[in-house]
C-alpha cells in the first residue's frame, strides 16, 4: 500500500511519536540485553539460563499488550498513559542493577537442586526471573496499544499500525546493537543502563511535549 496512503502519519504529532517509538524500542532491548547480561551471571550461562531469561522478558510484554489492548480507547488522555508508561520503565531501570542482583541472590538455597531436581530449578529459575521482569516488560508491552490510540485519529493510520510497530522493532534492533557491540564493551553494565534510562527520559518527556 503507498506511503501517501497515510499522510497523517507524516504530520504532526504521528511523525514525531513514530521517532519517539523507535527510541522506545531501542531502549527496551538496550534493557534486554544488560538484565540478560546481568541474570546469566548469577544464574548461569547455559543455555536454558539465558531462555528462562527471555521467556520471562517476552511474557511480560505479552501480558502488557494483552491488558492495555483492551483498554487503551478509553483513556481520556493516551499521550500522557504513554508518557507515564515510559517514565515507569526509565524509574524501573535505574534501580534496575541492584534489584535484579539481590533478587537473584534469593536462588542460591536453590542451587543444589540443580543436579537431582533439574525441572523444579528451571522452572523455580522462571519464576524468579518473571517477577524480576514483570513490571517493566509489561509496561513495554503497553506501550505500543497506548500510543496507536493516541496517534490513531484517523482510519487510515489504523490501517498502518504495522509501520509503527515496524519502526519500534527497527528501533530495537538498533539497541540490541549499540548495547551489544558499543556501550557495554565502552561504558560498561551500569553505564548502558543509565543510556537506557537517559533515552527512557527523552521519550517521556518527548510524549509529555506532543
Amino acid at each position: 500500500m503507498p506511503i501517501d496512503t497515510f499522510p497523517a502519519f507524516w504530520r504532526r504529532p504521528f511523525f514525531a511519536a513514530g521517532l519517539l517509538f523507535m527510541l522506545s524500542g531501542a531502549t527496551s532491548l538496550a534493557y534486554e540485553v544488560v538484565w540478560v547480561k546481568v541474570l546469566s551471571l548469577h544464574l548461569g550461562n547455559a543455555a536454558w539460563s539465558i531462555a528462562t531469561v527471555v521467556a520471562s522478558f517476552m511474557a511480560g510484554l505479552g501480558l502488557g499488550s494483552a491488558w492495555a489492548g483492551r483498554r487503551a480507547d478509553q483513556l481520556p488522555r493516551p499521550l500522557r498513559t504513554y508518557a507515564a508508561l515510559e517514565l515507569g520503565i526509565a524509574l524501573f531501570g535505574a534501580v534496575s542493577l541492584p534489584l535484579l542482583e539481590a533478587l537473584a541472590g534469593l536462588l542460591s538455597p536453590l542451587y543444589g537442586l540443580n543436579d537431582n531436581h533439574f525441572a523444579l530449578f528451571v522452572t523455580a529459575q522462571f519464576l524468579l526471573s518473571f517477577i524480576m521482569l514483570v513490571v517493566p516488560t509489561f509496561l513495554m508491552g503497553a506501550s505500543l496499544p497506548v500510543l496507536v490510540a493516541a496517534v490513531a485519529q484517523e482510519q487510515a493510520f489504523r490501517r498502518s499500525v504495522s509501520l509503527l510497530y515496524g519502526i519500534n522493532t527497527l528501533g530495537a534492533a538498533m539497541g540490541t546493537l549499540a548495547t551489544g557491540l558499543f556501550f557495554i564493551p565502552a561504558l560498561g553494565v551500569s553505564g548502558a543502563v543509565w543510556v537506557a534510562v537517559l533515552g527512557g527520559g527523552f521519550v517521556a518527556l518527548g510524549a509529555l511535549v506532543l
